[in-house]
């Protein structure tokens, strides 16, 4: 009962929970962070053996990717991966907010 467990829930678990943490939290990283975080958990509490943690790292890789693709198709790009040059004044224009950040691709607030 475990092994499908491992095999099909956890790793269709880990794709429907990425995908939507990265809608909401738009960053990759952060979305790998936590499923790693509850990965280890998890192989916790199945006994902790090095299988368990090793496939916490596959599929912590596994909702990166997931979490990077969405990210992409969406847009929801990490907001912190743009560069604030606040002196450059070419980014920012004078009607917009002071808060917004003129990126390469999209805008940040």
């Amino acid at each position: 009962m475990t092994d499908l467990l491992i095999a099909f829930v956890i790793p269709i678990l880990v794709i429907i929970i990425s995908a939507i943490l990265q809608t909401i939290i738009k960053c990759s990283y952060k979305v790998a962070g936590i499923a790693f975080v509850l990965l280890i958990i998890v192989a916790l509490l199945f006994g902790g053996t090095i299988l368990y943690f090793a496939l916490a790292w596959i599929y912590t890789i596994l909702a990166f990717i997931i979490a990077s693709v969405i990210g992409r198709c969406t847009g929801n790009r990490c907001r912190f991966c743009c560069r604030n040059n606040i002196e450059d004044d070419e980014n920012i224009s004078d009607n917009d907010n002071d808060n917004v950040i003129r990126c390469n691709r999209h805008w940040t607030e």
